[in-house]
């Protein structure tokens, strides 16, 4: 079984990382879909994707101890929550990995993202960062730096059911700091006259940047 990290950060709060080498039929045979779940799997183009969509659900019934059957539902958005037991939830692939937090107590509300360190990033920075953050990234550029930025506002776009939400436009950086070997960025978001700050922890995980708050 390929649970590689299960961490309680805080009371009532799990992180789970799963490293995918199964096959599908391994995988569907550790859950209990049913047809609209079949249908969802079968409509990937992929069998790379069928595993990535397979393997979080597998990790959640790995880390939530439960012997009844469970369904992940999702929010019109997209965010994803579980009924029983009642669990606010955030769910993250790329490549090979797939990862989730979850928190017992559903007042929180959970961000997690995976990204693979890839020059790409370079190419489309002005669509995540704004001017300000820019010219910050340009002092010391790298993609590991980069990638780290986006992997940090998704986390924090997570935390909310709201897909109007603008990487760019809302979600600002504020400080990145290093601290026993992960890094720490602070972020603010600025919604509907309001704002909130965020604290994003950042680990480099085989090739990907790990970023999770709650």
């Amino acid at each position: 079984m390929p649970l590689i990290l299960h961490t309680n950060l805080d009371k009532g709060i799990h992180l789970g990382i799963w490293k995918i080498n199964e096959s599908i039929d391994e995988l569907t045979s550790q859950l209990y879909l049913n047809s609209d779940e079949f249908k969802t799997l079968n409509n990937f183009r992929t069998i790379h994707r069928q595993k990535q969509w397979l393997s979080y659900r597998v990790l959640i019934r790995n880390l939530v101890k439960i012997d009844t059957i469970y369904k992940i539902y999702y929010t019109p958005t997209g965010k994803p929550f579980l009924i029983h037991p009642p669990r606010n939830i955030s769910v993250t692939h790329s490549g090979d990995f797939s990862a989730t937090l979850i928190s017992e107590d559903i007042a929180i509300n959970p961000g997690i993202d995976l990204e693979k360190i890839d020059p790409k990033v370079m190419r489309v920075r002005d669509k995540f960062l704004n001017p300000v953050e820019l010219i910050r990234a340009s002092v010391t550029p790298s993609n590991e730096l980069y990638t780290m930025f986006w992997s940090a506002k998704e986390t924090v776009y997570k935390c909310f059911d709201n897909s109007a939400i603008s990487l760019k436009e809302n979600i600002y950086i504020h400080s990145l700091r290093e601290y026993n070997g992960y890094w720490l960025i602070k972020l603010r978001v600025y919604l509907n006259g309001h704002q909130g700050d965020f604290t994003v922890r950042c680990e480099i995980i085989d090739g990907h940047v790990l970023s999770y708050t709650y």
